[in-house]
C-alpha cells in the first residue's frame, strides 16, 4: 500500500510541474536508501522498490531522466550514481585517521580518486563509498555529488591545521577564506572533474566558486616544486570544456628567471573539445642550469578559440644537482645503520662517520660523540634505547632519522604512528639553528611523490621535549615530524622527514640533512636545561602540583628565604610579597638572577614596577575576541615549540555555525589570562600581555599572565606544554617522563567470575526495547558471534558468563533503561594488576568509565577509561592507541562483524597495580558522566605465585545468592527480595546485593524499606556514592531538604566529580539561604 501510494503522489506531484522548462531531471529521494541498512531494511529490496517508482515515472515522463539523491545507484540498478560527499566518503575523515590506503589522508593526492601518476582506465572499479562499498566503473554511467563542501565537523577550527597550520585558530578570515583553504577546496573541487563526475555544491566559500570552479580550464594537481638542474620536469594535466560549445584549446606555458627573461617555453599541439569534454596529456621540460637555488616561474595559459580561457603561476625552486657537504662539529660521529642506505648518503656529503653493528657498543663509548641511528635500522626487538640513557645523560647526543617503530627508553612520552603520513608539516621553531631560514613551505610536497615525512610522532604534553616542525589534524597540531629531547647533559634529536630517502631526488632534503648533522654534532644544543627552580608559592598549591606534574627539579621556598645562588625564581604573587622580600627580589634581579612572576593583579602593578625598575601597567584583557586565547610573537627560547593552539582555552565546535569560534569568547573553557600586562620597551612574547620579558640590570624579569596552573582537566595538555617551554627556556631542570611499574615477567592469571553482577547477553533479540542485550541495538548490532566460557585474548584467560546474562553493561545517555549506574565486584586479594575485557557504545563522552580500585585499608585508585585513549566504540575501527597514558597499556583483544557494521572490536586493557603489596576489597564500576554506556566483559587479576586466592564460603554462597535472585521473573519479586537480603547477611560488603535488593524494592514501591537498605549499605562502609544519592533523591522527594543535602555532601565526599550532584547540592544550598 505505502509503495503504491507512492508512485500516485510522485505522479501527482510530477504533473503539477512537467511543463516547466528548467526542470531536467526528476530527484525521487534524498538520502532514504543508503540509511536503509541502520534500520535493519534489506538492500535490494529497497533498491528495487525504488527502481519501481524510476519505471512508473520514465513511462509517464520519457524526456527526462531520475536520480536518487545521495542513494548512489541503486545496488547498479540505475543507469546513473548520485551521492554525498564523495571525498568523504572514500577518504574517511579527511583531515584525520588512516583512511588513505592505510595512511593518513594527504593533499593533494588524498583528494583525488587515482594515483596522480597515472590515469583511469575504462572500466576500472572506482570506490566511491567505502562505508556503503560503493564501486562505480569508470565511464560506465554518469556520476554527480549533490552535496558537496559541506564545512562542520573536522573541517572547523583547529581540523585545518593541517592545510593552514597554526593560524587556523587565529582568524575565522584564515580558516575560511585564505589562500590554502581555497586550494583546499577547489583540491575537492578538480577532484570531482578529474573522475567526470558533476559536483553539486549549496554551501558557499570566499572565493572558492569564483577563483577555483572555472568551466574552461586545465587541472595540474602536482603540487611539486622542487628541482635539480637539468633534471626532467613532468606535469600531468587535463582540459575540461564544460560548457554547452564545443572549442579548440591550446595550451602553452613559459618559464622565466628572477629577472623575468623568459629562458624555456613550450605550446602543445591544439585540440579539439566537444561539450562537457575531459582530455588527459603531460606536459615536459629540462629545468635549467644553476649554480644556486634559484626561484623559476611558471606560467600556463589556456586559450579556447584564441581568447584566454584559464591560466595559473607556479613558483618552481631549482636546486644544483650537487652534493650538499656534510660537515660536523667537534663531536665523533657513530652510524648505526644495518642496511646501508643511511651510510651510502653520508659517504656521497663527504661526512667523516664509524658504523656500528649494535646499539649497546655505542652505550660504552666517550662523552662527545654523537650517535645516529640510520634511516629505518630500528625494529621491534632493537627499537630499545634504553641502553643509552646513560651516554645521553653524560652529554652525548642520539639523532634518529626516521624510523618505522617507535623508539623505546626516550625521556618524553611520545611514540611514532608510522601510518601518519604528512605532504604538509609546518616550521614550529624557526629561529632553530635547523630551521633558520626555512618556511613551511619549503617543507611542503616534496619529491617524487609530494611526501615530507613517512611517520610522525605525537607531541608530547610536557617535559623535557621541544618541537621543531608539526602537523595538524582535527584537534590541532598534534603531529610531530622533528623534534628534540632532552636527559641531563643531553639530547635525542627525532626527525621523521624524508631526508634518506628523499636525498636524491628532493633538494631540501639534502638541504636539512646537512643541517640537522651539522648542529647534532655541535657542542652545545640550544637548550641546556640543568638549573634548579625556587618557588615561591603555596605549599601542595595548583603551582606546585602543574610543576610536578611536568617534571620540573624545583625548591619550595618560605616567603622571606634568601634567594638561592644560581636559582631560577618562580614568584606566585597571589602570595603578596611582603616589602622586605620586594626589595630583596629586586636585588637578586639586578645582580643577575632570572626571575618570572606569575598571577598578577592590577593592585600588585607598585611592587612589581618597583621589582621591574620601570613602571607596570595591568589592566583587563583588552580585546573581548581575544578571550581565552592568546598569540605567539614571533619565535623565543620561552615558547618554544608552542602554537597558536597551545595558546587556545576554548571549546571545539564542529557544528556548520562555527567558523567564527575563535573569537566566539562563550566558547571559552577558561581564562587563559585574568589580566594583560604592558611595560614600555619590553618584548611581548604572547599577545595580549599575557608573556612580557625585560631586562632588568644583570638580570632578567618575566612576567607570566597564563593560567597553566589550571586544574581543568580539558586544558591539561596546552596548560603543561605552556609551563614546560617556559622551564626549558628558562634552564631548569626536567626530568624524563617516569616509566611505569611493569608487570613481574612471571604471573598467575585469576579470572573474576562476573556471572552474579552480569546485567545483559550478548544477543539483542529487539533493538530499542530497553532489555538489550548488548547495547539493544537489535540483531543487526550485538556481539552474538562472540563465544562464552573460557577464552583466552594474547595469552590472557577470561571467564565470559554463560546466557541469558553474559556482560555487565553501565546506564548511559543512549541506554539508559533499567541498568545500574555502577557495579561493584569484590576481589579479596593481593594483586599485580587486572586486565579489563571491555568496550563501549553511544561513546559521545571523553571519559567513558571509571575503575575504582578500593584497597583493603580503605585507599583507593580510580582508573580512568577515556575515548580514544584506552576504549574505543565497539563499532569503531579498532586500532592501537597512540594516546594511552602510562598507566593502562590496551591493545585489541577480538575483532568481528555484524550485518551493520563490518568490522567491530572488543579491547583488553592492563593496568598494573602500584600497591601490589596491598589486598585488594574490590573494584567499582562506573560511568560518573553518564553519556557513554560502557560494557564489561571480563576481568582477570594478575598476581604472583605465592598469592593464594581463597574466597570465603560465605562470600561464594552470597554471590550464588545474588545471581540467582537476577534471573528470578517479577512475579517471583517477594523470594528474590528474601534472597538477597541472606546474601547480605552472609556477606556484608557484597555492594551489587545491597543495589539490586534497593532497586527490587523501590519498584515494589516500598520506599521505606529502600530507604532503610541503602543506609545499611552505607553503614557497611561502601566506597560508591550510589546510595548517599538515593537517600538524598528520596529524602529531595520527601520535602526533608535538610537530609536530602547532608546525603549529597556525603555523596561527595566520596566521588567529588559527579556534576547532577554538585548542581542537586547547590541548589538546596541556595534555597536554605
Amino acid at each position: 500500500v505505502f509503495w503504491e501510494t507512492a508512485k500516485t503522489n510522485m505522479i501527482a506531484a510530477v504533473k503539477r510541474k512537467q511543463n516547466h522548462p528548467c526542470i531536467l531531471a526528476w530527484d525521487l529521494s534524498n538520502e532514504w536508501y543508503c540509511f536503509l541498512g541502520y534500520s535493519n531494511g534489506e538492500n535490494i529490496v529497497g533498491a528495487r522498490r525504488l527502481m519501481g517508482l524510476t519505471d512508473v515515472l520514465r513511462a509517464y515522463d520519457p524526456t527526462r531522466w531520475t536520480f536518487y539523491d545521495g542513494d548512489g545507484d541503486l545496488e547498479g540498478l540505475l543507469d546513473n550514481f548520485c551521492g554525498h560527499y564523495l571525498v568523504e566518503g572514500t577518504r574517511p575523515n579527511p583531515v584525520h585517521g588512516f583512511g588513505f590506503n592505510g595512511n593518513s589522508n594527504y593533499f593533494p593526492d588524498g583528494a583525488f580518486w587515482r594515483p596522480l601518476d597515472a590515469d583511469f582506465k575504462v572500466g576500472e572499479k572506482v570506490c566511491v563509498n567505502v562505508y556503503r562499498k560503493w564501486y562505480v566503473p569508470y565511464g560506465s554511467k554518469p556520476i554527480m555529488d549533490t552535496e558537496n563542501l559541506w564545512k562542520t565537523g573536522g573541517y572547523m577550527p583547529p581540523g585545518f591545521t593541517k592545510i593552514v597550520g597554526e593560524e587556523d585558530v587565529i582568524s575565522p578570515a584564515v580558516d575560511s577564506g585564505r589562500g590554502e583553504i581555497v586550494w583546499f577546496w577547489k583540491q575537492n573541487i578538480d577532484a570531482h572533474r578529474d573522475l567526470g563526475c558533476n559536483s553539486v555544491s549549496t554551501y558557499l566559500h570566499a572565493g572558492t566558486h569564483a577563483r577555483a570552479n572555472v568551466s574552461r580550464c586545465f587541472i595540474m594537481p602536482d603540487t611539486r616544486h622542487h628541482g635539480f638542474a637539468g633534471r626532467l620536469y613532468r606535469q600531468r594535466y587535463s582540459l575540461h570544456n564544460d560548457t554547452f560549445e564545443p572549442s579548440t584549446f591550446i595550451l602553452s606555458w613559459t618559464l622565466a628567471g628572477p629577472d623575468g627573461k623568459v629562458c624555456a617555453e613550450g605550446a602543445e599541439k591544439p585540440r579539439e573539445m566537444t561539450t562537457g569534454d575531459l582530455q588527459r596529456d603531460e606536459l615536459s621540460f629540462k629545468l635549467p642550469t644553476v649554480d644556486r637555488r634559484t626561484t623559476f616561474t611558471l606560467t600556463v595559459r589556456l586559450e579556447a578559440d584564441g581568447q584566454l580561457a584559464y591560466s595559473e603561476q607556479r613558483d618552481l625552486e631549482v636546486w644544483p644537482d650537487t652534493p650538499v657537504k656534510m660537515v660536523s662539529g667537534p663531536r665523533t660521529i657513530a652510524l648505526f645503520d644495518p642496511s646501508g642506505q643511511t651510510a651510502g648518503v653520508f659517504q656521497r656529503g663527504g661526512l667523516a662517520f664509524e658504523r656500528i653493528d649494535a646499539l649497546a657498543v655505542a652505550a660504552t663509548e666517550a662523552v662527545g660523540s654523537l650517535l645516529v641511528i640510520g634511516e629505518g635500522a630500528l625494529a621491534e626487538k632493537s627499537a630499545d634505547l634504553s641502553p643509552l640513557q646513560r651516554f645521553v645523560a653524560e652529554g652525548g647526543r642520539v639523532l634518529v632519522l626516521a624510523q618505522n617503530v617507535t623508539p623505546r627508553g626516550l625521556p618524553a612520552d611520545t611514540k611514532l604512528e608510522p601510518r601518519e603520513w604528512s605532504s604538509m608539516p609546518f616550521v614550529r621553531l624557526g629561529d632553530h639553528p635547523i630551521l633558520n631560514g626555512i618556511s613551511s613551505w619549503d617543507l611542503h610536497f616534496w619529491q617524487p611523490d609530494r611526501v615530507s615525512a613517512r611517520g610522525s610522532y605525537t607531541k608530547p604534553q610536557g617535559g623535557p621535549a621541544v618541537t621543531l616542525v608539526d602537523s595538524g589534524t582535527i584537534t590541532g597540531l598534534e603531529w610531530v615530524q622533528m623534534m628534540e629531547l632532552f636527559r641531563a647533559r643531553g639530547s635525542y634529536l627525532l626527525c621523521q622527514l624524508n631526508l634518506i630517502g628523499g636525498h636524491d631526488e628532493e633538494p631540501m632534503a639534502r638541504e636539512l640533512l646537512a643541517r640537522v648533522i651539522r648542529y647534532a654534532a655541535r657542542d652545545a644544543a640550544v637548550v641546556s636545561p640543568g638549573a634548579q627552580l625556587q618557588v615561591f608559592a603555596p605549599v601542595e598549591g595548583a603551582i606546585e602540583q602543574q610543576l610536578r606534574e611536568v617534571g620540573a627539579s624545583y625548591d619550595m621556598a618560605m616567603p622571606n628565604a634568601p634567594v638561592v645562588p644560581g636559582a631560577v625564581v618562580l614568584l606566585d604573587a597571589g602570595t603578596k610579597p611582603s616589602t622586605k622580600q620586594v626589595a630583596h627580589l629586586a636585588q637578586a634581579v639586578r645582580d643577575g638572577t632570572t626571575v618570572v612572576v606569575t598571577g598578577a593583579r592590577p593592585a600588585d602593578a607598585a611592587w612589581l614596577s618597583q621589582l621591574a625598575g620601570v613602571e607596570v601597567t595591568i589592566t583587563v584583557p583588552p580585546y573581548l575576541m581575544w578571550t581565552g586565547r592568546g598569540y605567539r610573537k614571533g619565535h623565543h627560547p620561552f615558547t618554544a615549540g608552542l602554537s597558536h593552539a597551545d595558546l587556545y582555552y576554548k571549546k571545539k565546535d564542529n557544528a556548520e555555525s562555527g567558523s567564527a569560534q575563535a573569537e566566539t569568547p562563550s566558547l571559552t573553557i577558561e581564562p587563559f589570562q585574568h589580566v594583560s600586562v604592558s611595560v614600555p620597551s619590553w618584548r611581548e612574547l604572547i599577545f595580549p600581555g599575557a608573556l612580557l620579558t625585560g631586562p632588568v640590570g644583570r638580570g632578567q624579569l618575566i612576567l607570566d599572565q597564563r593560567r597553566w596552573m589550571t586544574d581543568n582537566e580539558k586544558l591539561q595538555t596546552p596548560a603543561r606544554r605552556n609551563l614546560s617551554a617556559l622551564m626549558l627556556g628558562l634552564g631548569v631542570k626536567v626530568a624524563p617522563v617516569a616509566k611505569p611499574r611493569a608487570l613481574p615477567r612471571k604471573v598467575d592469571y585469576q579470572p573474576i567470575d562476573l556471572a552474579p553482577f552480569a546485567n545483559r547477553a550478548l544477543v539483542d533479540e529487539k533493538a530499542e526495547d530497553g532489555v538489550g542485550g548488548w547495547s539493544d541495538q537489535g540483531p543487526t548490532a550485538d556481539l552474538r558471534t562472540f563465544k562464552t566460557g573460557r577464552r583466552a585474548f594474547q595469552g590472557v584467560p577470561f571467564t565470559i558468563a554463560e546466557a541469558p546474562r553474559s556482560i555487565i553493561v553501565l546506564a548511559g545517555g543512549g541506554r539508559p533503561g533499567t541498568l545500574p549506574g555502577e557495579v561493584t565486584i569484590p576481589i579479596g586479594f593481593k594483586a599485580e594488576g587486572f586486565y579489563f575485557l571491555h568496550g563501549s557504545a553511544y561513546s559521545s563522552a571523553k571519559l567513558i568509565c571509571l575503575y575504582q580500585v578500593q584497597y583493603a585499608d580503605g585507599s583507593t585508585c580510580d582508573i580512568q577509561v577515556r575515548n580514544e585513549e584506552n576504549i574505543r566504540d565497539w563499532a569503531a575501527k579498532p586500532g592501537p592507541f597512540l594516546r594511552e597514558k602510562k598507566d593502562t597499556r590496551t591493545r585489541v583483544a577480538w575483532t568481528g562483524s555484524t550485518p551493520m557494521w563490518p568490522l567491530i572490536g572488543v579491547y583488553r586493557m592492563l593496568w598494573v597495580n602500584p600497591r601490589p603489596d596491598v589486598p585488594v576489597k574490590a573494584i567499582r564500576f562506573a560511568n560518573p558522566v553518564g553519556r557513554s554506556v560502557p560494557m564489561l566483559l571480563g576481568l582477570t587479576a594478575a598476581t604472583t605465585r605465592d598469592v593464594k586466592i581463597e574466597i570465603p564460603k560465605d562470600v561464594a554462597a552470597a554471590a550464588r545468592l545474588l545471581a540467582e535472585a537476577k534471573q528470578r521473573p517479577v512475579d517471583q519479586r517477594p523470594q528474590a527480595i528474601e534472597m538477597l537480603r541472606k546474601a547480605i547477611a552472609m556477606a556484608p560488603g557484597l555492594s551489587d546485593a545491597y543495589q539490586t535488593l534497593a532497586t527490587l524494592l523501590e519498584a515494589s514501591g516500598d520506599e521505606d524499606a529502600a530507604l532503610a537498605t541503602y543506609r545499611q549499605w552505607t553503614a557497611a562502609g561502601t566506597a560508591t556514592p550510589l546510595p548517599w544519592n538515593r537517600i538524598g533523591a528520596i529524602m529531595q522527594k520527601r520535602q526533608n531538604h535538610k537530609a536530602a543535602l547532608e546525603a549529597y555532601t556525603q555523596s561527595l565526599r566520596v566521588e567529588f566529580n559527579q556534576p547532577p550532584i554538585i548542581e542537586a547540592r547547590n541548589k538546596l544550598e541556595a534555597r536554605q539561604e
